[in-house]
């Protein structure tokens, strides 16, 4: 298996320097934006574990951005913001450093060639400072050896589009690529979780009206892990079905989209089959999105690449749904919640290079649930939170969420976090 070279961690920086420099040329100024988010979270899990002591665990961070955005008529949409945190912790455990550091840069460019074509970029990078490794309870700690391992990690991941219209306000074409990578630093965590993700997707769709429109979709994903010992971990898969959309409203302000269609994946190991599903699928119902109530729901029901190691793929079914509320005239206090019920399910047969086996991993994991060969990893997530804008400047929220994970192949806990933040917009 091939992976591509570190030097990918300066594409972030290239592609805001190169979207910073287009607008100092520009004929407009550009705005820029400078903010500070401070803020306290508490956990009853520190150690997201399932049964034992559990330790609670307090964390402060402090978050500046610097977010510059930039619009010339309809041709160019410019948004790019780069955040360092710092968050420091009590109460750590063995092998937990209590400082961390993490950087997020993002950037979203649109630019319009003419009224019927237009192109996109999307680009997030994150890199996460923690050496943080816990070695299980039955662990026995000797102060006198450092046991830290470096955690650091990046995640980066790129992609690119064009629409062409085909008539003014009418049928269109999208194709598109992603590129995604995540190193560790540590190279014995680099064995096992280094990956690799590519892909490429087109959809023709048919404007039939104001209020709908139809067409089909084709969406190619390839994706490959790092694996020692020397399984093979990689998954293609092909997606191709029908999509419609349906503007309920006529404006845009609430929508229906739907797709459905028929995937096929192949494994880089030559003992798995080839795996068909039909009925991949995607419902999602956006309703006020300019309105004072907002709200986002969805399901999806399909076969990606797996989040469990050493399986290659999951079958992957989850509901989702958002709502938030904003209060007076002016908008200034705000609740909101979301909820996600998603189900994993991994086949030794059909989504495990039968080679883990000499190892022993599908004997622990059949000795672990019964004998079974089909495994569940069950989740819940909640969150609630509240926003008040104190004045232009400065605004307060508070959120709580709560996590769930019952899971036959990794670790089942429980955990609840609170937190309070405020945030100070500079200029």
């Amino acid at each position: 298996m091939h992976f591509h070279s570190k030097t990918v961690s300066v594409l972030p920086a290239l592609l805001v320097g190169a979207g910073l420099a287009g607008t100092t040329f520009a004929d407009e100024p550009n705005l820029v934006g400078v903010s500070v988010t401070a803020g306290v979270k508490q956990s009853d899990n520190r150690d997201l574990i399932d049964k034992g002591d559990k330790e609670d665990q307090t964390s402060w961070y402090v978050a500046p951005t610097i977010r510059i955005r930039r619009e010339i008529a309809d041709l160019l949409h410019l948004d790019a913001s780069y955040s360092p945190v710092w968050t420091r912790y009590d109460n750590c455990r063995n092998g937990q450093e209590e400082e961390k550091w993490e950087h997020t840069v993002r950037l979203n460019l649109d630019y319009a060639f003419s009224p019927l074509t237009s192109v996109g970029v999307r680009e997030n990078y994150w890199w996460s400072g923690q050496k943080d490794y816990f070695y299980g309870d039955d662990y026995e700690y000797d102060p006198s050896r450092d046991d830290r391992k470096n955690n650091d990690y990046y995640q980066n991941r790129l992609e690119g589009f064009l629409v062409q219209k085909l008539a003014e306000n009418g049928d269109y074409v999208k194709v598109g690529g992603r590129w995604r990578v995540k190193r560790y630093d540590e190279k014995d965590l680099s064995k096992t979780n280094d990956e690799d993700e590519w892909g490429a997707y087109a959809e023709f769709m048919h404007v039939f009206s104001r209020t709908f429109s139809f067409g089909v979709f084709a969406d190619y994903t390839g994706w490959d892990r790092e694996s020692e010992p020397e399984f093979d971990l990689g998954v293609d898969y092909l997606t191709v079905g029908f999509k419609a959309i349906c503007d309920l409203s006529g404006d845009g302000n609430h929508l229906l989209e739907a797709r459905v269609g028929y995937n096929h994946a192949w494994y880089e190991s030559d003992d798995l089959d080839d795996q068909d599903l039909i009925g991949d699928s995607q419902v999602e119902l956006k309703l006020f999105q300019q309105t004072d109530t907002q709200l986002f729901a969805g399901v999806r029901y399909g076969r990606t690449f797996a989040n469990v190691y050493p399986f290659s793929s999951q079958e992957d079914l989850a509901g989702y749904a958002s709502v938030r509320q904003y209060f007076g005239e002016d908008r200034r206090f705000s609740l909101g919640a979301s909820v996600e019920l998603r189900t994993r399910t991994y086949d030794a047969d059909d989504d495990l290079d039968p080679s883990a086996a000499s190892y022993g991993y599908l004997q622990s994991l059949m000795a672990a649930n019964g004998g079974k060969t089909e495994y569940d990893r069950d989740s819940v997530f909640v969150r609630v939170s509240a926003r008040f804008a104190v004045t232009e400047f400065f605004g307060i929220g508070a959120f709580y969420t709560y996590e769930d994970i019952d899971s036959d192949v990794g670790s089942s806990y429980k955990e609840n976090v609170f937190g309070l933040n405020g945030t100070v917009t500079l200029f």
